[in-house]
């Protein structure tokens, strides 16, 4: 019998753990808060894991592994810049393998989050781009089946793309990158009004302010041109889209659509490619990232 996989995803503000079984099914999942900085995040994952084991009545131990997507620069199991968990350096894969005695594989949070969106789409798609619409704006990348990273790690990095030079400044310190349109903290940068969240902006342009209504167009521009870029590019045979603003559901789904729409009446090439049929909305309340992390040490495996 094939052992059972744990997957961990540590977020911003929580930590989302699973465990999978032989068949891929969910046998335990555990949700909680995540504490910042080095010794928070170890502690943080390492209570998640704890309660998802019990849950799944199987000791970390019983594991073929346990894989961790978590934000930052990850190289050979070392997190670097996780800015938002306060984290600069930590070689957490080592840490934990020496804390539970298996196997330990960590990644970037958005790469795990497309590992577990090829997944959940089934046997269909060969390649498939997760698109995180949330504070940034990323892409993770499956092609031909594997997890793509680049030459040195920033594949799927469309949030520095700039599509307008008298854009707004970004967060790289270039102008009118699409993650100055197309995630919260653009917006939020767009709105210029300090204590400001990006639902903000979404509640006032409901409520008809025309500044608002104009960064909520932008938004759907910039998803759609993130769309236009990955399948123009890479020609993936779907992109899901993921991440906190895409709890906006189907305005944002439809919105992104219609700016397609409007290319493809000027481009029967365009046209042919079908980018709006493309899209998919990641399932809501799924773990993905979480299982996605689970999955690779099947993946590099």
């Amino acid at each position: 019998m094939t052992a059972p996989r744990i997957g961990v995803d540590i977020g911003g503000t929580k930590v989302d753990a699973v465990v999978l079984g032989a068949d891929d099914a969910l046998l335990a999942r555990h949700r909680m808060p995540v504490t910042r900085g080095a010794e928070g995040v170890i502690a943080s994952a390492c209570e998640a894991v704890a309660q998802a084991t019990s849950h799944a009545g199987i000791e970390v131990a019983d594991a073929a592994g346990v894989g961790i997507g978590i934000p930052g620069a990850v190289r050979g199991g070392v997190v670097e810049h996780a800015l938002n968990l306060d984290v600069e350096r930590l070689a957490l894969a080592d840490v934990l393998r020496d804390r539970w005695g298996v196997p330990v594989t960590v990644e970037n949070d958005v790469n795990v989050a497309a590992l577990g969106a090829w997944h959940l789409l089934g046997d269909g798609p060969s390649s498939v781009a997760y698109l995180n619409v949330g504070t940034g704006l990323a892409a993770g990348l499956i092609l031909d089946g594997s997890l793509w990273r680049g030459g040195r790690g920033a594949a799927g990095e469309i949030g520095h793309i700039s599509i307008d030079p008298a854009g707004p400044v970004g967060a790289d310190g270039l102008p009118g990158g699409l993650e100055t349109y197309a995630s919260g903290s653009g917006m939020v940068q767009q709105w210029g009004r300090d204590g400001a969240a990006a639902v903000d902006v979404l509640r006032a342009a409901r409520a008809g302010d025309e500044r608002a209504q104009q960064i909520r167009t932008g938004l759907m521009q910039g998803v759609a041109t993130a769309v236009r870029v990955l399948v123009l590019t890479l020609d993936v045979d779907r992109v899901m889209l993921g991440g906190g603003l895409t709890g906006l559901r189907y305005e944002l789904l439809d919105g992104a659509r219609r700016v397609i729409r409007g290319w493809e009446a000027a481009s029967p090439f365009l046209a042919s490619l079908d980018m709006g049929g493309r899209m998919v909305l990641a399932p809501h309340g799924e773990p993905i990232a979480a299982i996605g992390a689970a999955k690779l040490e099947v993946e590099r495996g």
